[in-house]
């Protein structure tokens, strides 16, 4: 006998108008926009009890399914290991267990295993948990990490020293994403939203000093801005982004006087986007300034401005460039030509440039995990309609294309 499911809740038509800029709309349904309203709360558990009433036959299809994407799926796993300041990092999973687990090896995959944070154990007694962010400090005994327990995106940022695996007393809460630590090893800068959860802020916090104590570095009031802040690969400065869709400016200070007043390196104009690291004594700018698909500037750290600006890479028919990955003596460019998401690796001493060859026709290519600034190895992940998608290395010198490739 064929069962037919309860009706659909129908939501109460209460219109309201609304106002801006000269601009005159009804919306219907705009109560439905607070979600402490009981009455919308009752709505969205009718749905809720609708859905499980008309999906109710379909239980048995629906375990079965779910058993069989399980069944393909390696629970037991480790990601490829990154070697930084002596440290082999990585993460891995566990059959049964929801979340990854962080460790490090001293040197060698051989040497025993330190654990600096399971979330699963993090997890336990929460309905809902995930980590904003995981962030060692420079000198590798420090751990920051941001944990949000209600899917609200407010995480509360806690540090761990690694030496005792113990959390230290500092507390902060309701934290966004982007993070970075000062040369310092005490100093933490991390970012805040407003009520409508735009990153508009970033905080400077002092580990042993009350949270209440921290101090605004920075803030944003344009609304159609949100801010991140984040280390340069050198660890040398600390960039404070802010941006739009379609315009963007940064600021920056050295990591090791996390007390100074952010600098500016250009201001933000209508339709300009611009992104920024260092390296040695100049900034490298991936910018639209003057070049619809983007080309590479440099400018002197003592005057960054675009007055400053010289060019590396100029703008070239066919060839988008989207993205910078730098390197100490070399530049690992992201961009795409002929339909093909590839990469492309700049010697800045000798100025040549040369595609990083793949065995496909087709295929995707993007930098993955490079923390050491000073290397001459380049890992990047690889994804075509035959190959899964995984992380490889390639020798970053510019005869890079004919060295072996490594998993």
């Amino acid at each position: 006998m064929k069962v037919t499911p309860a009706c659909p809740p129908v939501a109460a038509v209460r219109p309201e108008v609304l106002e801006a800029d000269g601009d005159r709309r009804v919306d219907p349904y705009y109560w439905l926009r607070d979600k402490h309203d009981p009455e919308v709360i009752a709505y969205l558990e009718a749905e809720n009890a609708y859905t499980d009433a008309v999906t109710a036959g379909a239980g048995d299809l629906q375990e079965r399914l779910y058993r069989e994407i399980i069944g393909r799926v390696q629970e037991t796993d480790s990601s490829a290991a990154t070697l930084f300041k002596g440290w082999l990092t990585y993460t891995r999973t566990v059959e049964g267990l929801d979340y990854e687990i962080y460790c490090r090896r001293r040197g060698t995959m051989d040497a025993p295993e330190e654990v600096i944070l399971d979330a699963n154990e993090l997890a336990k007694g929460h309905d809902y948990f995930e980590l904003g962010y995981v962030e060692r400090s420079p000198d590798e005994n420090l751990l920051a990490y941001a944990a949000d327990v209600n899917g609200s995106e407010l995480h509360e940022l806690r540090f761990r020293d690694l030496n005792t695996g113990q959390d230290l007393g500092d507390v902060i809460q309701g934290v966004y994403y982007g993070a970075a630590w000062a040369a310092d090893n005490t100093t933490f800068f991390y970012v805040r939203p407003d009520s409508a959860m735009r990153p508009y802020q970033v905080w400077r916090h002092r580990l042993g000093a009350a949270s209440e104590k921290d101090v605004l570095v920075f803030q944003e009031d344009d609304e159609r801005f949100e801010v991140g802040v984040e280390p340069s690969k050198s660890e040398r400065f600390i960039f404070i982004n802010t941006s739009s869709q379609i315009s963007s400016e940064t600021y920056f200070l050295p990591s090791d006087a996390p007390d100074a007043q952010p600098v500016l390196i250009e201001p933000r104009r209508d339709n300009i986007e611009y992104s920024v690291d260092d390296q040695e004594d100049r900034f490298l700018l991936l910018t639209n300034d003057g070049a619809t698909n983007f080309r590479l500037m440099a400018a002197p750290i003592a005057s960054p401005g675009r007055a400053s600006w010289t060019e590396v890479v100029p703008e070239r028919p066919g060839v988008r460039l989207n993205l910078t990955d730098v390197h100490q003596h070399h530049v690992v460019l992201g961009q795409r030509s002929d339909g093909l998401q590839r990469l492309e690796v700049l010697d800045t001493m000798s100025g040549a440039l040369h595609i990083v060859e793949q065995p496909d026709a087709a295929y995707t290519a993007f930098p993955g995990s490079n923390p050491d600034y000073s290397s001459r190895v380049m890992r990047f992940f690889y994804t075509s309609l035959t190959a899964p998608c995984g992380p490889w290395s390639k020798n970053s010198r510019s005869e890079a294309a004919t060295t072996e490739t490594i998993t």
